[in-house]
């Protein structure tokens, strides 16, 4: 594991070549076709995803097995790819799809606080103090999994447009589930602006 922003990641390359080899395992495929171009695939987007899949589960085990179970699902879906979204867009809509059945397959748990700490990306030196990161993340947890998905997107910098197509919904409807969920951080934040 690595930290990028004071989250973990697994992007360490011990682990990348253990993914890959349970890749290779899982597909039959060998390394020559993996190397450099998955790794590099990994290593991009694999901070973004770890940080999306924590609306999904929030324990770190779990969330663990579900990176690599959604890494697998990419490395059979990539020769499916047409383009006509941004890798990141067809990434993370696999991603998003591989939360939902893992979603419906687990009952829901609330993360412990050291876990929700390790969920939470400042992304950056923020100015906020820890414990408004805290709260920041229980509050996500409290949201509901249809508005929490669509402000984690946000989080990442999807467009309206991006977040409709990882989730598979209008334009109009991403609006609504980012409105009603500041509505409902507002609230549940105590900021009533």
């Amino acid at each position: 594991m690595a930290t990028a922003g004071g989250v973990s990641v697994v992007t360490d390359a011990a682990t990348l070549r253990w993914l890959e080899g349970r890749l290779v395992e899982v597909t039959g495929t060998g390394t020559d076709a993996l190397d450099r171009g998955f790794a590099a695939l990994i290593r991009e987007h694999g901070p973004t995803i770890w940080r999306v899949i924590g609306s999904y589960e929030p324990n770190q085990t779990e969330r663990e097995d579900l990176y690599q179970e959604i890494w697998m699902a990419i490395w059979k879906a990539l020769p499916s790819y047409l383009g006509d979204a941004s890798l990141r867009t067809y990434l993370l809509r696999i991603a998003h799809n591989r939360g939902l059945t893992h979603r419906g397959r687990t009952r829901p748990r609330l993360a412990p606080l050291d876990e929700a700490d390790a969920v939470v990306d400042p992304r950056s030196d923020s100015e906020q103090p820890p414990e408004r990161h805290r709260e920041l993340r229980v509050a996500l947890d409290q949201l509901p999994a249809i508005h929490r998905e669509a402000v984690v997107l946000r989080l990442e910098g999807l467009s309206t447009r991006e977040i409709a197509a990882v989730l598979g919904i209008s334009e109009t409807n991403v609006g609504v589930r980012l409105l009603r969920a500041r509505a409902m951080l507002r609230r549940l934040l105590g900021d009533d602006r």
